[in-house]
């Protein structure tokens, strides 16, 4: 899977488990409903800028259970959500890692005079 889809897999997954805190534990969830629509619009850039997006994607991926785990601590989100997001943000990394490395072995060519394409 691209890492396109991979986002914007992950930012859906992200809203579905803020739909069940949301209906089962009768918790507003703002901060991943946030989390996710910014997931969704960094996935739109993944096609002209791979390895940029690659990288902030390995961040979120450390981020983002880090951070549901540490609400589930503080008492604000339920474990459900806090271990559904290991595997999303698991699989994240892993393309987003893939990605990079598919990338760092490609020529950048700057388009510029003499460039040969």
């Amino acid at each position: 899977m691209s890492l396109d889809l991979t986002l914007k897999a992950a930012a859906i997954l992200l809203l579905a488990i803020s739909g069940y805190e949301f209906i089962y534990e009768s918790m507003v969830p703002l901060l991943p409903v946030i989390i996710a629509n910014i997931i969704f619009v960094t996935s739109v850039f993944s096609r002209n800028q791979p390895s940029r997006v690659a990288l902030i994607s390995l961040a979120l991926a450390v981020i983002i259970p880090a951070g549901a785990f540490r609400a589930y601590a503080r008492g604000d989100a339920s474990l459900t959500a806090a271990l559904l997001n290991l595997p999303i943000f698991a699989y994240v990394a892993y393309v987003a890692l893939r990605t990079l490395l598919a990338h760092r072995n490609k020529p950048e060519t700057d388009g510029g005079p003499g460039t040969v394409e």
